[in-house]
């Protein structure tokens, strides 16, 4: 499949997944639960006196049956008051004195998936000293967990209460959404200037930002104050979850030196399972929950794939924004590993803490390192402007030119014997043929050509220098056992470059590293020219 078709799927997917997202989440048949008026009244929790509902025998902490059922005498109650109770992903019935008062999901077959949200129901001071029968129906053999004891709140206070047992949420959420906007505006300042990460992957980072946000947000009980429908906060809560790994995948894998089509793939089982599940929802065959183990499962497929490429790139490019990257993601998939485990061995618990840290770590990390890279860009931008004061920079490749070259040559000679350094040397071949069959404005192509494809490689490697009509050098003040995968990366640049390109390019290549710690840079220099005019040598007799 060429990259247009797979570029067009893809936005098709996208497509076709917000939809259905969409269709899934405001269509909703939510089962009601009240909203009255707010009012002042502290907070009364209903802890002591409980029964079984179907005897006399004090009432069981945790319950495991398909359905049970609590009572208890109420209390007396003030005016404007409201009865609130967490269901714990249970249908929930609410009587008092034998009337049905509120049912959410307990009688409805058709509404398996009901989230874990708080049920709302107004009493008066009429329903003091009257029976409370709680009934329950547990929805998911594998989620139980025990039950909450409700509480007599007027709206005012329940709302105080959520909000203050959610502040952390609530102030990271923001913080989130204002580090996208430092991202849009960054974005903005960016324009036409080089940086570490393309504009891909800085909108990518924007959307697993968003998204992360979003999941917070809707995770937590704070929308269930100001929304109606809790099933559909729910619902995109599921749906943010699923597409969240996707552009994670997205952005490493563009910031990665050598691609890798896994994370391609794996971007589109990821958007293909969340089109999957909001198909299967709407159809009800299964339901969110009951699919998430398959969730998890490309979750940690997606952790395994971008691990193995970052520690690949790092070990074969050695760069600093790879070591970033990984040091950070690491963090997060430690911590994701950790909040799984959590949840399989006890499926309510507040196992979500551990992702929360995790990803909370991993984006301010990330964060810290790209305005770090800010920071060192406008310092470079300066230093350009410096260097091409002092006619130190090659106009045409924006390359550096000789004189800093070589003026580059004389610091690193007065380095120790053992420091670690590298010399990459190239000319391209045939350019002077190009220059008498095509004219001089085509050899010119082809040099700045030759330098963009050599500052798309070499640029965090080391110094790119123009030292020749048709020669370049890199100096790298790291030390390479071998040069087969930069130069493996090269040549499938120079492939893809000439698929399009009007005239051919080609490229020789010669290297040198200080391995054995006892050659200076004159000598480095000697043997990268000596393995650049084999490499010419044996190009000529193919």
């Amino acid at each position: 499949m060429t990259r247009k078709k797979m570029l067009l799927l893809y936005i098709c997917l996208w497509i076709i997944g917000l939809c259905l997202v969409v269709s899934v989440i405001f269509p909703q048949k939510t089962p009601p639960a009240a909203v009255i008026p707010p009012k002042s009244n502290d907070i009364e929790v209903l802890k002591n006196g409980w029964k079984d509902g179907a005897a006399q025998a004090e009432a069981k902490t945790d319950i495991r049956d398909k359905t049970f059922s609590r009572k208890r005498t109420l209390p007396q109650i003030a005016k404007d008051t409201m009865l609130v109770i967490r269901n714990n992903y249970r249908g929930v019935q609410i009587c008092i004195d034998n009337e049905v008062r509120l049912d959410y999901g307990y009688h409805r077959d058709d509404t398996k998936l009901l989230g874990n949200v708080y049920v709302r129901m107004p009493v008066t001071s009429e329903d003091s000293g009257k029976e409370l029968l709680l009934k329950f129906k547990n929805n998911y053999s594998n989620v139980s967990s025990d039950i909450e004891y409700p509480m007599l709140v007027s709206a005012s206070s329940f709302a105080f209460y959520i909000l203050q047992e959610n502040a952390g949420i609530i102030i990271t959420v923001i913080l989130l959404l204002l580090l996208d906007i430092i991202l849009v505006f960054l974005i903005i300042w960016l324009k036409n200037r080089s940086f570490w990460l393309s504009k891909t992957s800085l909108y990518a980072l924007m959307s697993f930002i968003f998204l992360t946000a979003l999941w917070l947000l809707t995770d937590s009980p704070i929308l269930q104050l100001y929304v109606s429908g809790s099933l559909r906060i729910v619902l995109l809560s599921f749906c943010s979850f699923m597409l969240m790994p996707i552009p994670l995948l997205v952005f490493i894998n563009d910031a990665l030196k050598l691609r890798c089509r896994s994370l391609t793939l794996l971007q589109l089982l990821l958007l293909g399972n969340t089109i999957v599940q909001c198909i299967l929802y709407q159809a009800g065959i299964l339901d969110f929950v009951q699919m998430l183990p398959f969730t998890h499962l490309l979750m940690m497929v997606s952790i395994a794939a971008l691990l193995f490429a970052l520690i690949r790139e790092v070990r074969l490019y050695k760069t600093d924004y790879s070591r970033n990257i990984l040091l950070a993601f690491f963090i997060l998939a430690l911590f994701s590993t950790v909040a799984l485990t959590a949840f399989y061995l006890h499926p309510m618990d507040d196992y979500n803490i551990f992702f929360i840290v995790g990803l909370l770590l991993f984006i301010v990390m990330l964060s810290c390192f790209s305005f770090h890279k800010v920071y060192l860009l406008s310092q470079e931008q300066e230093q350009i402007q410096f260097y091409r004061q002092l006619a130190y920079t090659d106009t045409m490749t924006k390359a550096r030119n000789r004189s800093a070259y070589e003026q580059r040559c004389q610091e690193m000679a007065k380095l120790k014997p053992d420091a670690p350094l590298t010399v990459f040397m190239f000319d391209i071949n045939n350019l002077k043929h190009t220059n008498d069959t095509y004219g001089h404005h085509a050899g010119d192509t082809i040099i700045r050509s030759a330098a963009d494809l050599l500052h798309t490689v070499f640029t965090d490697i080391g110094q790119i220098y123009r030292v020749g009509g048709d020669e370049f050098v890199v100096l790298s003040e790291k030390n390479y056992m071998s040069a087969q995968a930069v130069f493996s990366l090269l040549d499938q640049r120079l492939k893809e470059y000439n698929q399009t390109a009007e005239l051919p390019l080609s490229i020789a290549k010669g290297f040198s590293s200080n391995t054995s710690r006892n050659k200076g840079i004159q000598k480095l220099l000697v043997m990268a020219d000596q393995a650049m005019y084999e490499d010419k040598r044996k190009s000529r007799n193919l």
